[in-house]
């Protein structure tokens, strides 16, 4: 070990002992047993991570804190992910039929088997190595597919590579996203975030930004007021915006969703849940009367 590094010392705590310590840090702890249910089920490094917004000097809580206010928090920020999801959900749907439905028509239903059509030959390597596990190739895995229509498609075709609109379902949004950006054609890119009515280079930073944002939602991570370090490029829509907040984020999910969309309910419901937060949005990058 290097001698420069502290060894770590710290001992696992009971639930009685994560109170004690809540309250020695200035937190008002008034139900023992439902702090005790939720430290049970959630875990106190989990929660108290929602408790930092309320602490001032020396590690300790403001005056008046409260276990519900960091409750609050926490259960604030597990419906917010899940309503970003329910946006991004759809974009990325979108994303990956219109990146799918565009090259298939001008090159064909394998077209992702061109190595010609990408920038980087040992990227397009790897992306077909990635295909054929995730689909479950027999002459590549013996462990087959997860997936149900890709057995039934290699039963029937032997190793023929699956068409583009099958590869669709089963590849991840960050691989999407990097698939528009490896594409070779910038003709390519044009006609595929023409769709959405963007420039390619914005359409390909704001898909870099959103899988960023989904894996933070999808892996349950800290949130409302993460500080993003994948940022989307904002210039269309708020030059002056803090792209490195979720603001920025929320500027690229809504006019995606109003491209996409014809009548989506997302900002108006999400306007709501920000009325709900324990924080001041401001936190987050919104602005007033945003």
């Amino acid at each position: 070990m290097d001698p420069s590094q502290e060894s770590f010392v710290k001992p696992p705590l009971s639930l009685t002992a994560q109170i004690a310590l809540f309250r020695e840090r200035g937190m008002l702890v008034p139900d023992e047993a439902r702090a005790e249910r939720y430290l049970q089920f959630i875990g106190y490094y989990r929660l108290a991570v929602y408790g930092v917004p309320y602490k001032v000097a020396d590690d300790n809580y403001a005056a008046g804190v409260t276990f519900d206010d960091m409750l609050k928090l926490y259960i604030f920020d597990r419906k917010l992910r899940l309503h970003y999801m329910d946006a991004i959900e759809r974009i990325e749907v979108a994303a990956r039929t219109a990146i799918s439905n565009h090259m298939s028509l001008k090159y064909g239903s394998t077209w992702y088997c061109i190595s010609e059509l990408f920038r980087d030959k040992s990227y397009h390597k790897d992306l077909l190595k990635s295909i054929w596990r995730e689909t479950g190739r027999p002459d590549v895995t013996k462990n087959g597919s997860r997936h149900r229509f890709c057995k039934a498609f290699y039963d029937r075709y032997g190793v023929h590579p699956p068409p583009s609109w099958m590869v669709a379902e089963v590849l991840s949004f960050g691989t999407w996203s990097r698939i528009f950006k490896e594409l070779h054609e910038r003709a390519d890119k044009v006609a595929v975030a023409q769709a959405f009515k963007l420039p390619w280079k914005d359409f390909s930073s704001w898909l870099h930004a959103l899988t960023h944002v989904r894996n933070i939602c999808a892996h349950h991570a800290l949130f409302w007021n993460a500080v993003f370090t994948i940022k989307p490029a904002l210039q269309r829509l708020s030059p002056g915006a803090d792209d490195s907040r979720l603001y920025g984020q929320t500027l690229v999910v809504r006019y995606l969703l109003d491209v996409i969309t014809r009548s989506s309910s997302w900002e108006e419901r999400l306007r709501f849940l920000l009325t709900k937060c324990p924080r001041h949005p401001s936190e987050m990058g919104f602005p007033k009367n945003w």
